[in-house]
């Protein structure tokens, strides 16, 4: 590799510090809760009649959160997400790293969208493949243990009022939460900034590892070694193609068929929470992944060095196509 690439490399991305994002992630639902205290004493201020009944003994404040904790979780997911893109392209302005190096082309040849679609396909397999051993294996620890994991998840993202206005609500900005507010901000913070961070300080192999291990803690549930893979495949995506878009659109299809899974559960209350669960989990998850596996190791390989990663490969594609237009302009004005 190229030595002048790895420093030069190391210094354009060493003063965005994925410690300070993380950071971000403690401080600012502090920051959000904080406002809005600030907020409701305003208003108690302004108009008494209000104050007396939020600040009252009575739990109303409890049973406003509890009603609409799903509300609230999603409409803060997507400021802070935003907030912490905002603050990231700010440093990416004052550190003079090119955004489009970072995005990467959008057009893609149709041979590629096919191994793009068949990589997409494989890691859903996949992922359920590893749910399925996960709970196998939970369910050996204790199988209430286990079902109270499956529950917990499903209990989260699953609306039971009974307001037609607050269904189609609540089904309307969850679609727009996990199918296109975080496959966006969390490919842009996960795959385009950490990856490139950790990727130029540790090397290519070890920002790929750690950038898609964090990216599964960051979800905190019993299901975070199949987020990690999902990552893992995401990064091999982002780097075999260039375009940030193509991980993006992964993640989008991955938690689309996710709404699609809770939507049908919600809708024909299928989720039965009393399945025990048996050793036919264990052989579904390896035959899952044992589909999965040859289709991943033949389209996508780990790159070795620092030149493959997006922002330089699409730097380089950049200066010549730059070149190329520059020699053409030239024959042109020539002729």
């Amino acid at each position: 590799m190229n030595n002048y690439l790895e420093t030069k490399a190391k210094e354009l991305f060493c003063k965005v510090k994925v410690r300070y994002i993380l950071l971000n992630f403690f401080l600012l639902p502090f920051g959000l809760v904080f406002l809005c205290i600030i907020f409701l004493l305003i208003i108690s201020l302004l108009y008494p009649p209000f104050g007396s009944l939020v600040f009252s003994e009575d739990t109303w404040m409890e049973r406003f959160i509890e009603e609409n904790i799903f509300f609230i979780t999603m409409t803060s997911y997507i400021m802070i997400f935003t907030c912490i893109c905002w603050q990231i392209l700010r440093k990416m302005e004052s550190q003079k790293i090119n955004l489009k190096h970072i995005l990467g082309g959008f057009f893609l040849k149709k041979r590629l969208w096919l191994s793009v679609f068949i990589v997409i396909l494989a890691v859903r397999v996949l992922s359920g493949g590893v749910i399925q051993i996960t709970l196998f294996f939970a369910s050996l620890i204790s199988q209430d243990f286990a079902k109270n994991a499956v529950e917990t998840a499903n209990e989260s993202f699953i609306y039971n009022g009974e307001n037609f206005f607050l269904q189609i609500s609540y089904w309307l900005l969850f679609f727009i939460t996990i199918v296109v507010i975080a496959p966006i901000t969390e490919e842009f913070i996960f795959r385009g900034v950490i990856l490139h961070r950790w990727a130029t300080k540790w090397g290519i192999v070890t920002g790929i590892l750690m950038s898609s291990f964090l990216f599964g803690i960051f979800h905190v549930n019993i299901f975070f070694i199949s987020i990690s893979i999902s990552g893992f495949v995401y990064a091999l995506l982002y780097i075999k193609t260039g375009s940030l878009l193509v991980p993006i659109i992964a993640h989008a299809l991955h938690n689309f068929l996710v709404f699609v899974n809770y939507f049908f559960e919600n809708v024909l209350s299928t989720t039965n929470g009393n399945e025990e669960i048996t050793i036919v989990v264990l052989w579904y998850g390896i035959v899952n992944i044992s589909m999965a596996i040859p289709a991943l190791i033949y389209f996508l390989k780990i790159p070795k060095n620092i030149a493959a990663l997006p922002y330089f490969a699409n730097q380089k594609k950049l200066i010549l196509n730059s070149s190329r237009t520059d020699s053409l302009n030239k024959l042109t004005l020539t002729d």
